[in-house]
């Protein structure tokens, strides 16, 4: 006899299957064969953008791996523990939220595995938060067009979000903040119980604290998670608006709050950053930064055209950059005259069953277009007026980025302009998947030695009953990384004087330079002049090695003593 509660329980997968349809699928299979066509080939689109980095996944991994600067998030962590009293810093990038995760994490079997993972599920999350933000509002065609766009990725945008750099989570962070403001402003359209509003608080802050000790996302992020439901309050004042704005200015100042605390206990125990000074440009220097930020948000974008070839693969890159600059004008220009309530027109059988009526998704609409525009234009005045622009580097731009892909489907605001934004995301996700494939997996960085190159490095040291060694900033750490942290190689530099070579001040343990009772260490060179910062020879006042030989371009010589007692400081 079969029990009724068995019976339930296998009743229960199919019923969740035709809610799931009917809340997703049934609108599309609803459209005409034109719409149901667009919808397969932008699906179809972002899948091939996904297959694309998946087959490449293995000579990316590589790629990034082989980055001085990404390594260091690995190997900083790594041996931390066995540092205790001396100093850790943590460079230019004051990446805390990787920080402790990677200390929490060092001991777990796989951590190595882990670590170089873990960007990847921080990324794909934050795409789903944030397409599910559009969802909530816009409705399902502006998430899918916003899906599309955030899959549809490159190398530039690639070197980004899939490292444990300072930025890390940018997107997550985003996404996260600006469902907080919808839900809460959701809960209080439906008087919800303050214990709900008071356990979303708890959970925002305790989300989102770590990143905030980023400043490029405190900025770009939590400064529109504040702003922008008291813009939307001060402009269509309402009982719930007040409620969200509030809920959004004590969580912000709580967020701020520990994340200062948390970046002050870890600087007080030794772990700082040495973040480079952000001064406002003069005058004559912005249309500079602007012509940087247009070129770096095209480059996140595959269309980085400017300098190319106007002929064969310069043509795709040029329309790849062109719609990329297209979506941004007319994302601005709709943001300033209006797009949330003319965005609204796009879903009025969802606004008919909203749990507010079209009052309160009216406003939600308002609090997702503020929360996005402010965050778009925040990060982009930031590039624009300021130091950060003369890097002229894509990772400044992340969150900008975001929130453009986020915006894409107030484009889609119904009729011809739908179309024209299907047409446009549709074209700029295939021209992003050929670029990814023609270009094949980027080259290695050009200062780190190969793999077969470490490998034999480590072969020679470990012959010679050398373990720590030195070498270039941009050696130091992937030939750490890549023997799976067998050998110690930690980064030196050139001295401005006498002696020749000096510890480096970014990104290092101040135990690495204690001189200790090493019978043997091993220094590597390289006469690359590319990038700078290079140990091109060996000095005179190290005296004879012991042993050397040549790997490449590099040359490994191994010495009877601790060659820390040559070096000097800045």
């Amino acid at each position: 006899m079969v029990s009724r509660g068995s019976t339930e329980a296998r009743r229960a997968p199919r019923a969740a299957a035709r809610r799931l349809e009917a809340t997703f699928a049934a609108p599309f299979l609803r459209l005409g064969v034109v719409g149901r066509t667009a919808v397969a080939l932008l699906v179809l689109a972002g899948l091939a953008n996904v297959v694309v980095l998946i087959g490449q996944a293995h000579g990316v991994l590589v790629w990034l791996y082989s980055n001085a600067d990404n390594d260091a998030g690995f190997v900083l962590p790594k041996f931390a523990g066995s540092a205790a009293g001396s100093q850790i810093n943590l460079g230019y990038h004051t990446f805390y939220e990787w920080w402790i995760f990677a200390r929490v994490t060092v001991g777990l079997p796989g951590a190595r595995q882990l670590w170089e993972l873990w960007p990847f599920v921080v990324s794909f999350a934050g795409f789903a938060v944030v397409a599910g933000c559009a969802l909530a509002t816009l409705g399902r065609w502006a998430a899918l067009l916003t899906t599309v766009v955030l899959l549809s990725s490159g190398s530039a945008l690639w070197l980004v979000i899939f490292t444990p750099e300072s930025h890390l989570g940018a997107g997550l962070h985003a996404g996260l903040c600006c469902a907080a403001l919808l839900l809460v402003h959701r809960a209080a359209t439906r008087r919800a119980r303050w214990p709900a509003v008071l356990l979303l608080g708890v959970l925002i802050v305790a989300l989102s604290v770590l990143g905030m000790t980023d400043p490029l996302i405190a900025t770009g992020v939590l400064a529109p998670y504040i702003a922008a439901p008291l813009l939307c309050w001060w402009v269509a004042p309402s009982r719930a608006l007040g409620l969200t704005a509030a809920f959004a200015v004590v969580t912000g100042a709580l967020i701020l709050i520990g994340g200062s605390l948390i970046a002050h206990s870890l600087q007080s125990s030794g772990v700082v950053a040495t973040p480079f000074p952000i001064d406002f440009v003069p005058a004559s220097q912005l249309i500079g930064n602007l012509e940087n930020a247009l070129a770096a948000l095209t480059g996140l974008g595959n269309g980085a055209f400017f300098g190319l070839s106007a002929s064969g693969s310069g043509i795709y890159t040029a329309v790849a950059g062109g719609l990329c600059l297209l979506a941004l004008a007319a994302e601005l220009f709709g943001l300033s005259v209006g797009a949330g309530r003319t965005a609204l027109s796009a879903r009025p059988a969802a606004a008919a069953a909203g749990a507010a009526g079209p009052a309160g998704l009216r406003d939600r609409v308002r609090l997702f277009s503020c929360f996005w525009g402010l965050a778009l234009v925040i990060t982009l005045g930031e590039f624009t007026l300021t130091t950060l622009g003369d890097a002229a580097t894509g990772r400044y731009l992340i969150v900008g980025w975001t929130a453009a892909a986020a915006l894409v489907g107030v484009l889609a605001r119904s009729g011809r302009a739908r179309e024209l934004t299907v047409v446009g995301v549709l074209a700029f996700a295939v021209l992003a998947a050929r670029g990814s494939i023609q270009a094949g997996t980027p080259a290695p960085f050009g200062g780190a030695p190969s793999y077969s190159e470490v490998a034999a490095i480590e072969k020679f040291a470990r012959a010679h009953g050398a373990q720590v060694g030195f070498a270039s900033y941009w050696q130091a750490s992937p030939i750490t990384y890549e023997t799976d942290y067998r050998l110690r190689v930690y980064p030196i530099e050139a001295c401005p004087t006498s002696p020749p070579f000096c510890m480096w001040n970014l990104a290092y343990i101040g135990e690495w330079y204690d001189v200790g009772h090493l019978h043997r260490t091993f220094l590597v060179t390289s006469p690359t002049t590319e990038p700078t910062d290079m140990i091109s020879a060996p000095a005179g006042n190290l005296g004879a090695p012991l042993a050397a030989t040549t790997v490449g371009q590099y040359t490994v010589d191994v010495y009877p003593y601790d060659i820390r007692s040559a070096f000097g400081t800045w």
